[in-house]
């Protein structure tokens, strides 16, 4: 592991912690694999609520869902609390502007996720500083 990739990951442990310690409960997620989310926040901006803008977790290493107009699927890095997406492939159908805004947000978080907390049945897509990117509800 190359001296960069180390001192991100403490970073992204390093914040998860300080998260924990600002009066966020949450654990370090188990495997993910096997399990299914609903988005429920993007940014602190909310969903459109009628949508369902899914991420699911079906085997190691794999991702996919529903963005909002479109699927998607993408390769997945878990450990421990990290967790990042790679870069989504989705079908390309074409919703209304406001579907089509929160879909675009949605990718965008995917990618900017460098971690990962649970709390109960919520989880948490943090960003490389620990801040939360979105906020999903269980929906297995």
């Amino acid at each position: 592991m190359s001296a960069k990739r180390f001192l991100a990951h403490l970073g992204i442990m390093g914040a998860v912690l300080l998260v924990g310690c600002a009066g966020v409960k949450g654990t370090v997620p188990p495997n993910l694999v096997g399990t299914a989310w609903l988005v429920e926040d993007l940014e602190g901006r909310g969903v459109i609520d009628n949508l369902q803008s899914t991420l699911e977790f079906p085997e190691e290493g794999r991702a996919a869902g529903n963005l909002g107009c479109n699927r998607f699927t993408t390769s997945v890095t878990q450990s421990g609390p990290l967790l990042s997406f790679g870069m989504p492939a989705a079908t390309r159908r074409m919703c209304p502007p406001a579907i089509m805004d929160q879909e675009e947000r949605y990718s965008g978080v995917l990618l900017k996720t460098r971690g990962s907390l649970l709390d109960g049945d919520w989880l948490y897509l943090l960003d490389e500083r620990g801040a939360r990117l979105a906020r999903l509800v269980r929906s297995e």
